[in-house]
């Protein structure tokens, strides 16, 4: 399926919507697919790319090029973030090649998981993707770079209160501000399990290329626990990985996060950053 932008310009709304609020629950979406064929140029939109609101479940985005031209090899991008989802149970890429998702060049977020206190996204799997580069995985088209709004530069991937959420897999680099931002974990004071492992962050699959995402590879800023290991985090502009506890929320504990087994290196802040934000 290819959406392609008229001559006025950007393509209205949203490229693909799944609002389950306005109906009973969506249950076993599939975007894309592993096929030959099956998966969907999402590009040029004035919004996201893909919208999926709450209320859905078990939804699989695969194999999708979101923000860039059919072949994954020059800019094209949405206005808003590639993917934003709110389902519970959701699958976003996969463990074989064909399911990988190109998200990149995007205005917002590459990967946005949006929850809310009283209503968290559960159990997503952000598996295999490129985020931040092309489809042969080395050219930079970060995410989260808007013309109009160059003061507020977006992540690669965002987790906001998220529960046993699996960031795993992926390429994520070249990105305006984090690499991947955990910006919220608590719901209702009771600590979530959400794991960050074995992605490149900053550089290409073969740890040598310098497409380092603007901030820092990772960056958590609230309590709950969270696990980061197994990845190779380098070249980002900031600290490999920020466990922050900022002073205006000092409910917020960064006890119960772990960092492991990482290979981090040639970032242009600390490997690790432990220091409370000022």
């Amino acid at each position: 399926t290819y959406s392609l932008p008229d001559p006025a310009g950007w393509l209205p709304s949203d490229g693909i919507a799944v609002d389950g609020r306005s109906e009973a629950n969506t249950v076993r979406i599939r975007i894309g697919g592993t096929g030959e064929g099956e998966g969907n140029l999402i590009s040029c939109y004035n919004g996201d790319g893909s919208d999926i609101d709450d209320d859905t479940a078990q939804i699989t985005i695969q194999g999708n090029v979101i923000g860039l031209t059919a072949s994954g090899d020059a800019a094209l991008p949405n206005r808003g973030a590639g993917i934003e989802i709110e389902a519970d149970d959701s699958l976003i890429g996969g463990p074989e090649p064909a399911a990988r998702n190109i998200v990149g060049a995007n205005y917002d977020e590459g990967i946005y998981l949006e929850g809310r206190s009283s209503d968290p996204v559960e159990r997503v799997i952000v598996q295999n993707n490129y985020v931040g580069v092309g489809a042969d995985g080395v050219t930079p088209f970060g995410n989260g770079f808007d013309p109009d709004q160059p003061e507020f530069p977006r992540d690669g991937v965002e987790l906001e209160v998220t529960v046993d959420a699996l960031v795993t897999g992926n390429v994520i680099a070249a990105n305006a501000r984090h690499g991947v931002f955990v910006s919220k974990q608590v719901r209702d004071g009771v600590a979530v399990n959400n794991v960050i492992s074995n992605n490149v962050i900053g550089t290409d699959a073969s740890g040598t290329l310098d497409l380092g995402n603007g901030g820092s590879g990772v960056r958590t800023r609230s309590g709950g626990s969270l696990s980061v290991r197994e990845n190779v985090i380098a070249f980002n502009g900031s600290a490999g990985v920020s466990v922050v506890r900022t002073l205006s929320t000092p409910s917020f504990d960064v006890q119960g996060q772990e960092v492991r087994r990482n290979a981090i290196y040639a970032n242009r802040g600390l490997g690790i950053d432990l220091v409370p934000e000022s």
